[in-house]
């Protein structure tokens, strides 16, 4: 069975909060069975990135007023998804670019409101159906090229694959159920045009000659200036899930950066698969990676490759950070906060003194969480004033600085929109949200 699923959100950082939400439960035969569709209001420290709103052209006001609590589709969601779980043996959640964007949404969201976020699903991204069939079916695949200020590109959007395909006549409509509707359309014609089956299709396979040597191989991806190209792989450990991008370890030789051609191959996520085909430097420069001491260091011990990789995010980048342990205390203390917000007082000053003294960096996660968890529940602007400065006017949430635009920039730019003549009334909404956001927490004056 397969739960095809799709969100709008208020931002393509993982801190942002999902809007619009669709579930529809399927089996191999696109037989419908069950469905869960929902508008999400804002919480009070959200305020949705303008790309975003231009993307979804969902008007705030209106989500506001219609759209049920994030802590009720929160709800609604962890009991549609369980239910279905109890029901059937095995599930897939299938999106599209779902497992680079839409899952960590997901668990975001469950673990915001006390639930757990490692649902156990099976994951199938149908952006990896389409490069999969672009990649065997190069001559009749309808290629879509694109030109942007830096350089040409094939693209893979859903909705340039849906029109290419002829699926899909107008513009993309971008809500959840709309999108979701679109990708069954696509994936059905698909299937049919090219005689291949989405539900027999493996995303993760190794596969290995009789000749060949075992952990290494070619995988075929996408490229800039082709329409696709090889690219060389070799498995540092077995059962680790590591594999050495040969070409980057060929490039790393000039700086001995050798931890940045290693990478990590998830079975339940990944689009990897390894054809048994390589040439004999290939051959050659494998032998020279299992012969080197750091390689021989990480193929021995590859939970050291996670230590040394891990990044300096913050939390909701990488929720996994927070640990299974801790993710067992934290839960509970969000159901409570859900039923009595009156008690996040008492109960932060005991955490404080628990944890605040320890080195641990999950005992900081752990705190950071639950008292995030207060400020999408609790309306008072006092408690969230440091949240607000570091997320929207200093970029300290950002893993990505250079991406980062401040309150005052996102405002002036909104503004300037707004004053043009065709500028749509989604957008005069959003402008009143960003003008309500600012006389709240003050941002006009205290924090620019």
């Amino acid at each position: 069975m397969f739960i095809f699923y799709d969100f709008e959100t208020s931002s393509k950082e993982p801190f942002g909060q999902i809007l619009n939400y669709y579930f529809v439960l399927t089996d191999s035969s696109w037989h419908f069975y069950q469905e869960l569709e929902g508008f999400v209001q804002l919480n009070p420290v959200q305020l949705p990135d303008i790309d975003a709103i231009l993307t979804t052209k969902i008007d705030v006001g209106w989500l506001q007023e219609k759209g049920e609590s994030e802590a009720v589709a929160a709800q609604r969601i962890h009991a549609f998804l369980t239910a279905i779980l109890a029901q059937y043996d095995t599930v897939t959640l299938v999106g599209f670019n779902s497992n680079a964007f839409d899952l960590n949404f997901l668990r975001g969201l469950l673990l915001r409101y006390g639930y757990n976020p490692y649902l156990k699903f099976k994951n199938k991204d149908a952006l990896h159906f389409l490069y999969h069939v672009a990649f065997l079916y190069s001559d009749a695949f309808p290629w879509v090229k694109k030109v942007n200020q830096e350089n040409a590109y094939y693209s893979f959007s859903l909705e340039e694959m849906a029109k290419a395909f002829g699926v899909l006549q107008d513009q993309q409509a971008h809500t959840a159920k709309e999108d979701v509707m679109v990708l069954i359309s696509l994936i059905q014609y698909i299937e049919h045009f090219f005689k291949i089956s989405f539900s027999s299709f493996n995303p993760f396979q190794i596969r290995d000659e009789e000749n060949g040597v075992r952990g290494l191989g070619r995988q075929r991806c996408r490229s800039d200036e082709f329409k696709w190209q090889y690219r060389s792989w070799a498995a540092l450990a077995p059962h680790s899930g590591l594999w050495v991008c040969l070409k980057a370890f060929i490039e790393a030789g000039h700086t001995n950066d050798y931890l940045s051609c290693i990478y990590y191959k998830n079975p339940n996520k990944s689009f990897f698969i390894l054809e048994p085909r390589y040439e004999a430097e290939d051959l050659l420069t494998y032998q020279k990676i299992l012969e080197m001491p750091f390689f021989i260091e990480v193929s021995k011990n590859p939970y050291g490759y996670f230590e040394m990789t891990k990044k300096n995010w913050d939390i909701e980048y990488q929720i996994h950070e927070l640990g299974f342990n801790r993710l067992d205390l934290l839960l509970p203390l969000i159901q409570e906060l859900y039923d009595h917000p009156d008690r996040w007082e008492k109960r932060m000053q005991k955490l404080l003194e628990t944890y605040q003294k320890s080195k641990n960096i999950q005992d900081k996660y752990f705190l950071q969480l639950y008292n995030r968890s207060y400020l999408n529940i609790s309306k008072s602007s006092s408690q969230a004033a440091t949240y607000i400065k570091n997320r929207y006017v200093l970029g300290l949430l950002h893993k990505d600085p250079q991406e980062f635009q401040p309150f005052h920039v996102a405002f002036s730019r909104l503004r300037a929109l707004c004053k043009e003549e065709d500028c749509p009334a989604f957008l005069h909404s959003l402008c009143q949200y960003y003008q309500s956001f600012s006389s709240t927490f003050s941002l006009s004056t205290d924090l620019l």
